[in-house]
């Protein structure tokens, strides 16, 4: 904390744009509202995502902003060995299933939010919002991306907020490259950086 009790900075530098000249993130260490000092700690944000052997383009495309991401804000991603599709078990049983490996990745005392085409429709806005206020308590935050047949019940009682991310079909494995953009979007938004533009 800087003496005239104004937030204490670090500054972290990153390539925001390959080729680019990098740009310098602030990393906030504490915030001091009245006498109470807030302070700020690395920010662990995790995708579960039921899926793997993604083609190369979804997987280059998540390495992209992952990578970009300040170390303040670390983003890991977990993926889940899809359930097999057989035709003697019910779209129900393979949720039930995958919910319980997801059930079972997820870190205790974490922040839940589950991706659902039913879910709150967020702006990148209220996104960014909300990570700032995550940052202060310093909690893990994971993202859940269910299976090809959706979440089970199990997932969306546990998830402390549900989110749509779009209101469009999406391909499934795009949806974990959108979400890590608009994880950096946020971000990029929190430290001023040109990267969004309203």
């Amino acid at each position: 904390m800087q003496p005239n009790g104004q937030l204490g900075c670090s500054r972290i530098p990153i390539v925001a744009h390959p080729g680019g000249e990098p740009f310098l993130f602030q990393s906030v260490q504490s915030v001091t509202i009245g006498t109470t000092v807030f302070r700020h700690r690395v920010m662990k944000l995790n995708i579960i995502a039921v899926g793997h052997k993604m083609p190369d383009w979804i997987s280059e495309g998540y390495n992209e902003f992952a990578k970009r991401m300040p170390r303040d804000f670390a983003l890991t991603l977990t993926e889940l060995k899809p359930d097999k599709r057989i035709s003697a078990r019910t779209p129900q049983q393979v949720m039930a299933e995958e919910a319980e490996r997801i059930l079972a990745a997820i870190p205790n005392d974490a922040r839940v939010l589950a991706m659902d085409e039913r879910g709150a429709n967020w702006t990148t806005m209220k996104l960014a919002e909300n990570m700032k206020q995550w940052q202060v308590d310093a909690r893990e935050t994971v993202f859940i991306i269910g299976g090809t047949d959706g979440l089970d019940p199990k997932i969306k009682q546990r998830a402390d907020q549900l989110l749509q991310l779009s209101a469009m079909t999406l391909p499934h494995g795009m949806v974990r490259v959108m979400l890590a953009e608009q994880l950096y979007r946020a971000v990029s938004i929190l430290n001023n950086h040109p990267y969004h533009r309203e």
